[in-house]
């Protein structure tokens, strides 16, 4: 294939070569790449995330509420699992996941530089360097830098990165998770992919379920792998959530109320 129509993999720096159009924001003829060493599914340079994220970020995420309750089960589990005091959500939207591990004792912060964080306010500026745990749910196809964005992550040394997102497997244009109608979704990545970052970090990767995860070195052990898998399940996720709103927030809860009650008085 002539040179002039590759271009290069954001992820790894190798060639990738053409392999369809879409039609992006329902206006933008978009080319589609696929990279020879990784295997990731990835858009041409993406010009038009301004204008993507210039609306709500939830107009058509309608799952989103169903989506936190699950991950914030599941976070729960692993604030057991891996002894968690603090977390980061990467890209936290309205920050409705850290006001509820807030609210049930982890010292969790939400970052994301698209939305404002309605649920967290006053908890945008984590107050540790080094988190035990970053989330990062439905983050990873949005990256348009994502070595600058994996740098980010991993140079935190957190114990777990815990995230979601659908893999590419050669897929199709009339893939729903390509979501060109959002313009939001720009990087696909595989296992093969994620292995890659995994290995470059010198973090273990691993897949429990609907969820991906790097796990360090130091961390990592064949008995909470096998943990993960037993309480990563739907079902268990499931009766996880029923237990817990059935279990009074922490004292945490009235501590972030004193404390924010305090900063508007401080204001006014």
């Amino acid at each position: 294939m002539d040179n002039v129509n590759l271009q290069e993999c954001r992820l790894c720096h190798n060639a990738a070569k053409p392999i369809f159009e879409h039609q992006v924001l329902g206006k933008h003829n978009v080319q589609y790449y696929i990279c020879d060493n990784c295997d990731a599914l990835m858009t041409e340079d993406p010009y038009w995330l301004e204008e993507a994220y210039s609306s709500n970020l939830c107009v058509l995420d309608v799952g989103a509420v169903a989506r936190v309750m699950a991950n914030f089960s599941a976070l729960m589990c692993l604030s057991r699992i891996f002894s968690i005091k603090s977390s980061i959500d990467f890209g936290g939207s309205d920050g409705l996941l850290t006001r509820m591990l807030r609210d049930y004792g982890l010292k969790a912060f939400s970052e994301d530089k698209y939305a404002k964080a309605t649920y967290a306010r006053g908890y945008t500026a984590p107050e540790f360097m080094t988190p035990d745990l970053i989330s990062a749910f439905e983050v990873f196809e949005h990256m348009a830098k994502p070595i600058d964005d994996l740098d980010y992550l991993f140079g935190k040394k957190p114990k777990i990165i815990i995230f979601s997102t659908e893999l590419y497997s050669g897929q199709g244009k009339n893939w729903s998770y390509l979501a060109p109608e959002e313009g939001q979704h720009i990087l696909f990545h595989t296992k093969k992919s994620l292995k890659m970052v995994g290995d470059k970090y010198k973090y273990k990767f691993i897949i429990v379920g609907r969820y991906k995860m790097f796990v360090s070195q130091d961390s990592y052990s064949a008995a909470r792998v096998f943990l993960l898998k037993c309480f990563l399940r739907i079902p268990v996720l499931s009766l996880i959530r029923a237990l817990l709103m059935f279990r009074y927030p922490s004292k945490n809860f009235m501590n972030d109320f004193h404390e924010l009650q305090k900063g508007l008085q401080d204001k006014s």
